[in-house]
């Protein structure tokens, strides 16, 4: 046998290939969730193998059912998909479908999906994504769920992003940094730390708004 056969084969006996298949083929699933409406048929033993949030509530002295029914609520059915399809497969697919939702939005959301279920790995392919899609239009959403989750290195790459003089100068004049900031006066603090770290001198002019709150600007 060649080495290109082998590894055919080997491709073909993956476990992750065969989990995605148990997950389309519904075989011996015993729980079903309901999303929004839509149903999502699983595995208790797959789940509770790779999320500890999962095993608690499967297995955490309750009386077993064969088939258990749980209505998920706070999660669109895309972003529920797309964990489902991490957990069998470790991998993330495409999670835009026909959702009229931008990518990084659905990437935050999905964060906050493997963040309520302990995925981990997940977690880190979120951040990830999200690192690299910092932007004028994203960087105060990430900011802000770095922040809520304790997530360092995303809130480090957008503390970096904001404190850019280019940058700052089309956040200050936006009403959800304003909004932001007046909020979360400890970060607007790390905001203009950082920029002093980083030698960009002209950020340290502040301005007074009429509710007495002071702001960061050019």
């Amino acid at each position: 046998m060649d080495f290109a056969t082998a590894m055919h084969q080997l491709k073909n006996l993956s476990i992750n290939e065969h989990s995605v298949e148990l997950l389309e083929n519904k075989e011996m699933a015993d729980v079903v969730f309901e999303v929004d409406g839509v149903l999502f048929t699983a595995h208790r033993s797959v789940l509770s193998a790779r999320s500890p949030v999962f095993k608690a509530e499967f297995f955490g002295g309750r009386t077993e059912s064969k088939v258990e029914r749980i209505q998920i609520k706070d999660i669109k059915p895309a972003i529920f998909k797309a964990m489902l399809d991490f957990i069998y497969s470790d991998s993330v697919p495409d999670i835009i479908s026909n959702e009229d939702i931008p990518m990084v939005t659905q990437v935050q959301h999905l964060y906050k999906a493997a963040a309520r279920y302990a995925l981990d790995g997940l977690k880190m392919i979120c951040e990830d994504r999200l690192i690299r899609d910092v932007s004028i239009n994203s960087v105060i959403s990430s900011l802000a769920l770095a922040d809520e989750h304790n997530c360092c290195g995303l809130k480090h790459a957008c503390l970096d992003y904001a404190c850019k003089p280019e940058n700052l100068s089309q956040l200050a004049v936006k009403a959800e940094y304003i909004e932001f900031m007046v909020a979360n006066p400890y970060l607007l603090k790390e905001l203009s730390d950082n920029a002093t770290d980083k030698g960009y001198n002209e950020i340290p002019s502040r301005s007074m708004r009429n509710d007495g709150y002071y702001l960061w600007s050019f």
